[in-house]
């Protein structure tokens, strides 16, 4: 039991002193902590109707994304852009160059997507499953390049009546 609780202790004391990661990312906020500059900032995600318990994708629908960004302690004016619409397995990806971010794109704070435009008529009712309406925290995928990052929304959904989640 005591060479149990040494052996925690150890990995413990041992991943305090690893490097520090290239993002910490807490729900909604995306602080990069890296040297370079982030040159070109890439959001994925995807959208779908939901009828009852069935979703399928939608061809043609739009999120928006908007990102505050902050030089010091001072809060800057609001980024935000509309996806590309969605193709046939309702996929979209926006990229956008960071120089639009006074910082360079090293301190994105409250980055969420939100559901823009649906194309059908018949499933055009926002809902806020994870966060459609409200907004949605951006989660760091990966980094494609050095300054390239890649950033992840769960997927949205409309709906063809109001939904309450």
């Amino acid at each position: 039991m005591a060479a149990n609780r040494s052996v925690f202790l150890l990995s413990l004391v041992v991943l305090s002193m690893a490097p520090i990661a290239i993002a910490d990312i807490l729900p909604g906020d995306i602080k990069v902590k890296a040297k370079a500059s982030v040159a070109k900032i890439s959001v994925q995600g995807s959208i779908f109707c939901l009828s009852g318990n069935v979703s399928t994708s939608i061809k043609g629908a739009t999120a928006r994304i908007s990102c505050n960004s902050t030089v010091g302690f001072r809060k800057l004016t609001a980024f935000t852009r509309v996806t590309p619409v969605t193709d046939i397995q309702g996929f979209y990806m926006i990229t956008f160059p960071a120089s639009l971010l006074p910082d360079g794109g090293r301190s994105l704070v409250r980055c969420k997507a939100f559901l823009n435009s649906s194309p059908l008529p018949s499933c055009n009712v926002k809902t806020n499953i994870n966060g459609g309406i409200l907004g949605a925290p951006l989660r760091l995928v990966r980094r494609l390049a050095p300054t390239n990052l890649l950033v992840s929304v769960k997927p949205f959904f409309f709906g063809n009546t109001t939904v309450h989640v």
